[in-house]
Order: structure tokens, then sequence, then C-alpha cells
């Protein structure tokens, strides 16, 4: 049963639930902002849990604004 797109509720009843996409940003290309030390634990812990919820994970490391904005731009 689908829901509204503006809906508080995700529907769970599906035995295929849908995709969730993590973009982990853990490097940088600006002068004096350090690697994100830790991020790749968060996403290992984000991809199991979204895993034994039952949705496809999609994770994209470090991407430029560009490619970034082609993703999403894609998945429309």
């Amino acid at each position: 049963m689908p829901v509204d797109r503006d809906s508080e509720e995700y529907n769970m009843n599906h035995e295929r639930r849908g995709k969730a996409v993590i973009f982990n940003h853990d490097t940088f290309t600006l002068p004096g902002i350090n690697p994100r030390k830790g991020s790749d634990v968060d996403v290992d812990y984000l991809q199991k849990t979204f895993d034994l919820l039952g949705f496809e994970v999609d994770i994209q490391h470090n991407l430029t604004r560009a490619e970034l904005t082609a993703y999403v731009n894609k998945c429309k």
C-alpha cells in the first residue's frame, strides 16, 4: 500500500522496502579542513541498520558537488 509523498510514516509492509542512499564525505578539498575520522564506522552502522530493515543500500563516497547533483538527478 503506497503512502503519500508527505506522509509522516513510511509503509514497512512491502517485501521490497526501497533504496537507502548514504552519502559519505570524509575528505575535503578546502584548506584547513581535516579528514573526518570515524565516518567509515558511521557508514557501517547505517548500512547494517538499513539492511536489517530490508532496504537496498547504496553508498557514495566523497562525491563532488557535480557528481552528487548528477546522482540525485539520475534517481528522480
